[in-house]
């Protein structure tokens, strides 16, 4: 598939001129938004190059989709943290084992004197 700049169809607040550029760079659209209002503030161009990109540039065939980001902080989880859920899981999994080995235990006493007492 051919790689063309065009404006998003879906990925737009404006025209959708950022998400185009976005999708064609394979980067998030907002890191696109962040860097067009920073030359807008810095240049004072930035809105009318905005508009002119706008009318220059084709509306997209069909809807356009910047890549999905990968290595979000939110949704990877380190290999510490992955370790450390993995030691509390054993960990809750031996206390478990534990307690019904005891109530096992507790219980057969119960009932040796019962037997005791029965006999007596």
């Amino acid at each position: 598939m051919k790689k063309e700049l065009r404006r998003s169809e879906t990925d737009r607040v404006v025209c959708g001129v950022c998400g185009g550029i976005a999708a064609y760079l394979g980067v998030d659209s907002n890191v696109v938004r962040l860097i067009w209002a920073a030359i807008s503030l810095c240049a004072g161009t930035g809105v009318l190059l905005y508009f002119i990109a706008a009318v220059l540039m084709p509306k997209a065939d069909e809807p356009q989709r910047a890549p999905e980001v990968v290595n979000r902080p939110e949704e990877v989880k380190q290999p510490e943290e992955t370790a450390k859920a993995e030691e509390t899981v054993k960990a809750e999994e031996t206390v478990k084992a534990e307690e019904t080995a005891k109530a096992e235990e507790t219980a057969k006493a119960e009932e040796t004197v019962k037997a005791e007492d029965a006999e007596a």
